[in-house]
């Protein structure tokens, strides 16, 4: 199952494994409780892999500016 990015209002970023047809459901905080929405819609985390990766190996493919996570941009919920 994939990984999305929910934001809570009060307690910040929190990521959940979920189905992909639930991918867009409000999510439930893990410390206060709040229904919280998807904090950023992008390609979803997949047992390991890294966006721009074919082999799961972390190969970078994309321009340093293309947004995917592997250029640093820190994605809500994961680690940087």
């Amino acid at each position: 199952m994939p990984t999305y990015d929910y934001r809570c209002p009060d307690c910040g970023d929190f990521a959940r494994m979920r189905r992909i047809s639930e991918r867009d459901t409000l999510c439930e905080c893990p410390t206060c409780g709040t229904a919280s929405p998807r904090a950023i819609v992008a390609a979803p985390s997949l047992g390991g892999t890294s966006a721009g990766s074919l082999d799961g190996g972390g190969a970078h493919m994309h321009s340093a500016t293309c947004g995917c996570g592997s250029s640093g941009l820190k994605l809500a919920g994961r680690p940087s």
